[in-house]
């Protein structure tokens, strides 16, 4: 007999209908199934335990805590230093907080895995590394002692390869670490003396000349004379202070080395240098 369209239809829709409620029935059991594990994971360290030790090796400790509240504690001989002697007592306190009492001093924790405890070494913590300090920025200006400017008196950073020098002014500008760095101001035929920063920003300081070289003769130029004789400021450059390399013009052997002291060439090999120093009017 031939079942009519109606009958069909129904048919059809109860097979759909049974489908879904199969569907439903899978979605509901594993919802059930993932509120049980989270249930049953938050209730392992929620467990109270009510133990009280005295001077116990801390592996038969992690025995006592896990006899008392049936969760299983595992460790290794590595890991468990037994020499480690616990003195505890807790009534009814919170199984994550005896853990944290007993083992976070020790440096070791632990991770929970289906129910049971792990016990570990803790990481080691991260170890800070010290900032570098913002630099500072020192000028000042260096005389001698009638107040002329210096200029090429050397400045060094204490315990550093950092310095400077001054300019033809006596003025100079450096970068220091901190308020403890200390600037060393040497110059040919004065003490060299020693600065620390502090707070300072703006340093002057004032040459004081050596008492064993005022009576040195030097050599000026255009003569001689002594140290002492002098009213301004004179530069030295030793031979092994020169340009390193070929030159066409022995003079080329100073440039860049004096403060103030230019010298040109019209690039012929045999003509002759123009030198000027701090101007032509000098």
């Amino acid at each position: 007999m031939k079942k009519t369209v109606l009958e069909r239809y129904f048919q059809a829709l109860t097979f759909v209908m049974k489908i879904n409620a199969i569907v439903l029935l899978i979605i509901c059991s594993l919802s059930s199934i993932a509120l049980a594990g989270n249930s049953y994971g938050q209730s392992v360290l929620d467990k109270t335990v009510t133990i009280k030790l005295n001077q116990t090796p801390l592996a038969d400790a992690l025995d006592q805590i896990a006899a008392s509240t049936g969760i299983r504690i595992m460790y290794t001989g590595n890991t468990i230093d037994n020499s480690l002697k616990i003195t505890l007592k807790a009534k009814k306190e919170k199984l994550g907080d005896i853990l944290k009492k007993v083992l976070v001093p020790n440096q070791l924790t632990y991770t929970e895995i289906e129910g049971s405890l792990v016990v570990k070494t803790a990481p080691k913590p991260v170890e800070k590394t010290d900032v570098a300090p913002l630099s500072i920025t020192v000028t000042g200006r260096v005389v001698d002692d009638k107040g002329q400017a210096l200029p090429s008196v050397s400045i060094k950073i204490k315990g550093t390869s950092n310095g400077t020098v001054t300019d033809v002014d006596g003025k100079f500008h450096i970068q220091v670490a901190n308020e403890r760095a200390v600037l060393i101001f040497s110059y040919l035929g004065f003490v060299t003396q020693e600065v620390t920063v502090g707070t300072q920003t703006v340093i002057a300081v004032t040459m004081v000349p050596a008492a064993n070289s005022l009576s040195a003769v030097v050599v000026i130029g255009y003569g001689t004379t002594t140290k002492k004789e002098l009213t301004s400021a004179i530069s030295t450059v030793k031979a092994e202070d020169f340009n390193a390399g070929v030159v066409a013009n022995p003079a080329d052997l100073l440039e860049g080395k004096v403060a103030g002291l230019n010298i040109t060439s019209d690039g012929n090999p045999n003509g002759s240098a123009t030198v000027t120093l701090r101007g032509p009017s000098t």
